[in-house]
């Protein structure tokens, strides 16, 4: 979870800095797919919603979000 709340803190402009893993790395052998990932997207934009993270910022995260696909995926 940490790793989850420093890649969003990043995202939005800090302060908080990841320093962990490339995300290529991180998930590199735990064969994700398109699906699960969009499965996952969505959940993550609805606990921001329902916890009142304003719309700018939650298009923010969901654009990073997105931004990473192809490095997540499995091929």
């Amino acid at each position: 979870m940490d790793h989850q709340v420093k890649f969003i803190s990043q995202a939005l402009g800090g302060p908080v800095e990841y320093t962990g893993q490339t995300i290529r790395d991180a998930h590199k052998n735990l064969k994700i797919s398109e699906k699960a990932f969009d499965e996952v997207a969505k959940i993550l934009e609805e606990v921001l919603d329902d916890n009142d993270v304003e719309s700018g910022d939650i298009s923010q995260i969901m654009n990073v979000v997105g931004s990473l696909k192809n490095d997540i995926v499995s091929k």
